[in-house]
């Protein structure tokens, strides 16, 4: 495998998650808060962001 097929699947697989993200709201706020960006609550920002 080469480094332009790599890169080319790795591009595929992140536009694929970033469309289910937009898709399901509950799906993206798992996502905030298991990166870290939201509090466990989801309902701010965590402390770093702010």
């Amino acid at each position: 495998m080469t480094v332009d097929e790599i890169v080319k699947q790795h591009v595929e697989a992140s536009q694929k998650f970033r469309k289910s993200i937009k898709r399901s709201p509950e799906k993206a706020r798992k996502f905030l808060i298991s990166a870290g960006i939201l509090n466990k609550k989801g309902t701010r920002l965590a402390k770093v962001y702010r």
